[in-house]
């Protein structure tokens, strides 16, 4: 009876437990349905945040990553790193919104990267777009004034900066994508791929790193993605990066507005994003490389893109792509009646153009002018491509009272005629010589005061200062300085997996001479093998003349740049002084102090970067300087001693079409010295007949001789033959077989002396000459590379050319005018060491028997160096991209 009782108890406990359960579960089931309609009307009432087909949701993950913001960056800077391929097809969104309006209106601009280790690319950032097909690197600008143009150059065999993506300041500028430079001055994906610490560049100094709670992306045709997303704060504003919890790609960044102008007027930017869709990270290599291959061939190949009113000048514009529409010529049919001795002024307009009759105003005026009027020919061109017959432009020219000759611009001829010529446009102003090249180049309204200048600046027969050139080399000027930013911001980095990580040392002290910096003189663009001046200095071996004796020094202070004028002006130069040449036709006046005298510009070298200045002295302790440029046509700019410009040496009537080198020397000891130039020509376009050395008489001037036999002549140098201590001059050569060679010249006819053969497995890179060596040692120092060993070589020849010595040499190619290999004395005892300046950094020094003697690393790639003498001391003078520095020399005890 007992146990029964028991039984019915637990029985009973077990039934008012499961009724307790039951009523539990069902409690927590109310619970569940009652937070599933919170849920639902809550999403009803907060709008998701939609942009480009996204759509964010905030996810409970439970508990959230236990990293920090910052190893969450370093974990996904980690994989870009190591990834053998990458793609996306990014944009940039800016959505903005006007007051009177409704809604926003999106903008979007490309911000794609396709990028496959070691070499393979293709990039969309704004208009501009780089592909490289893994041999060629080629950058193209999506844009009218551009069109046509592909910048091409051999591709990186490891591309492993930034820097390499950005091969022209122009190309830098179009491959903007809407986002302030504070902001991301470049692609995200390009930085974390290829910065050294990408943290760095991401997150501004001093700015706060947070996690933020993770969200969902959610992209029309794409699987909902769970990121994790980190905040960065900074005086500049919020950055918000989305990174995908499971491939750690970066997919989205929310950029701050504040400091953004809209794309129109009174409107408002409400949010700024850069999407990443379709990413594709991949730790192996792809199997096909076609994405990276070219589809079309350009129009041009360029060495650097150039907007039309600099692309035109100096080239042949030829007026038979002209016919005539005046009912006054004599040649209806035909070119229009023009005076062929004559400059002419063209004005290329539209019927359709509101600008037109501005324009014609503008030739009534210049032809009525009475110091124009009987020199130029004014010709009126209308370039309407529709339909319109020439009547109505007659009528339309009729109703706008022009008295100037019609013209139609014949587009077929135009194209036969100047394939390499950009299409004028209305309006166009272009201004052509007698031989037809292109003086001046003006694509928008022009008043007739201001085409005054240029007209008479022709009539003088001077080069014309170009504004566009000015402003082409400052926006060069600052995107070196930008680059350099970037690379003090630690931008650049070294592939983990490239067969050898190459690195700039420090400075390092030399063996022989302390170095001691005594001075520096930052911000200048680009300067380039300095050139210093001491009263003790003698720059010829004979007499000089007057080089100005139908040139009298002109006043170009009104003519130049401002940030180019004079600085004081007044001030007489010091006794010793630097002259450095600089990108942007600028030359640099240094004191032996690193004190800035002077700051001068060219009106004969309009535009062109400076490579380098010579100088010789007359009997009287004066002294003349000679400035050149590369693509100079033929003209070398003259200086007086205190650096008045004198106008230029014109040698259009020679061979070639620019000066590679050029040299002042008694050559033929007659107590005179000459002019030695050697001109060269592009070989795809002129051939090898266009290229010679040339000797110029100065007191006329007239030449004495030239040599076009030589099929290369590059860097000029002078040596010494016994009895006498004749001169001899001494240029680079090529042989028909394509091999180098030393050629020298006899200084009374040009004709070749003797050659020095290189061999077949050599190239001559550089060398230099001297007269000032001691009884039996090299006068000559050639620098040579091997493409057997990839290696270079300093070698030693007499002036019999004999070779004496061969020493290993430390190099690397140059993209600037380096002159490479000079003559010094670096312990001041009247005879010549050799210098070698290798682009890379390092400066090695010589003795004349070949014995390395000394060796000393700049930190920074180099442009230029020579030795100096001042005041007794010794002083090493380097530029680089930036600046220049002195460094006084002392040998060890």
């Amino acid at each position: 009876m007992d146990a029964l009782q028991d039984t019915n108890r637990i029985m009973s406990q077990a039934t008012r437990r499961r009724c307790a359960c039951g009523v539990r579960l069902f409690l927590v089931a109310l619970a569940f349905i009652a937070l599933g309609l919170n849920l639902s009307c809550r999403r009803s009432h907060d709008p998701e945040s939609v942009s480009g087909g996204t759509a964010e949701r905030p996810v409970d993950v439970g508990a959230s990553s236990t990293m920090s913001a910052e190893q969450l960056l370093r974990e996904t800077a980690f994989v870009y790193a190591s990834a053998k391929y990458y793609h996306d097809s990014g944009y940039v969104e800016a959505l903005c919104e006007r007051a009177e309006e409704r809604g926003v209106r999106a903008y979007r601009a490309r911000c794609s990267v396709a990028f496959a280790k070691p070499n393979y690319l293709r990039l969309a950032l704004g208009e501009a777009r780089l592909t490289c097909n893994g041999t060629t690197m080629r950058a193209q600008i999506h844009n009218d004034a551009y069109a046509g143009q592909a910048l091409e150059i051999p591709a990186p065999y490891v591309v492993s900066a930034i820097k390499e993506l950005y091969p022209d300041p122009i190309y830098a500028q179009f491959a903007d994508v809407g986002v302030p430079r504070n902001l991301f001055w470049t692609a995200p994906q390009l930085i974390l791929l290829l910065a050294k610490d990408p943290i760095k560049t991401l997150a501004p100094q001093n700015a706060k790193l947070t996690l933020l709670q993770p969200k969902r992306l959610l992209r029309d045709g794409e699987r909902p993605r769970l990121c994790q997303r980190v905040l960065i704060s900074a005086e500049d504003g919020d950055r918000v990066l989305w990174i995908d919890n499971e491939s750690k790609a970066l997919t989205r960044c929310e950029l701050p507005t504040e400091r953004l102008m809209a794309p129109e007027p009174d409107a408002r930017v409400v949010a700024l994003t850069m999407e990443f869709p379709e990413i594709e990270l991949q730790s192996s290599a792809p199997q096909d490389f076609s994405e990276f291959q070219f589809t079309e061939e350009p129009q041009r190949r360029v060495e650097r893109f150039l907007a039309p009113e600099l692309d035109a000048l100096y080239k042949s514009f030829p007026l038979e792509a002209l016919r005539s529409l005046d009912e006054r010529d004599d040649s209806p049919a035909g070119l229009p009646n023009l005076d062929r001795n004559k400059f002419n002024l063209l004005c290329f307009w539209s019927t359709t153009d509101p600008m037109r009759f501005s324009a014609f105003q503008t030739l009534e005026e210049l032809q009525d002018s009475a110091e124009l009027q009987d020199r130029f020919n004014f010709l009126a061109v209308d370039v309407d491509s529709d339909a319109t017959s020439d009547l109505y432009v007659l009528a339309e020219s009729a109703a706008a009272g022009l008295d100037v000759p019609l013209a139609r611009l014949n587009d077929q001829s135009l194209v036969e005629l100047t394939a390499n010529f950009p299409q004028p446009k209305s309006l166009t102003f272009l201004l052509l010589n007698p031989e037809e090249q292109v003086l001046f180049y003006h694509t928008s309204r022009i008043t007739s005061s201001q085409l005054r200048l240029p007209l008479l600046r022709a009539l003088e027969g001077r080069d014309l200062p170009s504004e566009s050139f000015n402003a082409y080399y400052d926006l060069s000027r600052r995107f070196v300085e930008f680059m350099a930013r970037c690379d003090a911001a630690d931008l650049y980095r070294d592939w983990p997996d490239a067969a050898a990580t190459t690195s700039i040392p420090a400075r390092s002290l030399p063996r022989t001479f302390d170095l001691h910096e005594a001075w520096r003189f930052d911000g200048l663009v680009a300067p380039c093998n300095p050139l210093a001046i001491s009263r003790s200095t003698s720059f010829s071996d004979g007499n000089s003349v007057d080089l100005v004796s139908n040139s009298p020094p002109t006043d170009t202070t009104a003519e130049t740049d401002e940030n180019l004028l004079p600085l004081a002006s007044r001030e007489p130069l010091p006794e010793e002084f630097l002259v450095v040449p600089c990108d942007g036709n600028v030359l640099v006046i240094i004191t032996t102090k690193g004190r800035l005298v002077r700051k001068t510009t060219s009106a004969a070298v309009a535009g062109e970067p400076i490579t380098f200045v010579r100088a010789t002295e007359t009997p009287d302790a004066r002294r003349w300087f000679l400035a050149s440029a590369t693509l100079q046509s033929r003209k070398v700019c003259r200086f007086n001693d205190a650096f008045d410009d004198l106008g230029a040496l014109d040698f259009g009537r020679f061979s070639g079409q620019w000066v590679g080198d050029a040299r002042f020397c008694d050559a033929d000891a007659d107590g005179s010295p000459e002019l030695y130039l050697s001109l060269l020509a592009q070989p795809s376009t002129d051939g090898v007949a266009t290229r010679g050395v040339y000797a110029v008489d100065l007191t006329e001037p007239r030449m004495r001789w030239k040599n076009e036999t030589l099929v290369a002549p590059g860097t000029i140098g002078f040596t010494t033959e016994e009895p006498g201590r004749r001169a001899l001059i001494w240029t680079s050569d090529w042989n028909s077989d394509e091999s180098s060679a030393l050629a020298c010249l006899d200084p009374k006819d040009g004709s070749i002396v003797r050659r020095v053969q290189v061999s077949a497995q050599e190239t001559l890179e550089a060398f230099g000459a001297s007269t000032n060596v001691r009884p039996g040692q090299a006068e000559l120092a050639v620098l040579l590379y091997s493409r057997e060993t990839s290696s270079y070589s300093l070698v030693g020849y007499s002036s019999q050319g004999e070779e004496l010595w061969r020493a290993p040499a430390q190099s690397t190619p140059s993209d600037f005018p380096l002159e490479r290999v000079s003559a010094c004395d670096l312990n001041n005892d009247g005879y010549d060491e050799w210098m070698l300046a290798s682009p890379e950094g390092t400066i090695q020094f010589f003795s004349g028997s070949g014995e390395l003697i000394d060796s000393f690393q700049y930190g920074a790639e180099i442009t230029g160096a020579t030795v100096a003498h001042w005041s007794g001391q010794t002083y090493l003078i380097v530029t680089d991209l930036t600046k220049v520095s002195a460094w006084k020399a002392s040998a060890r005890r």
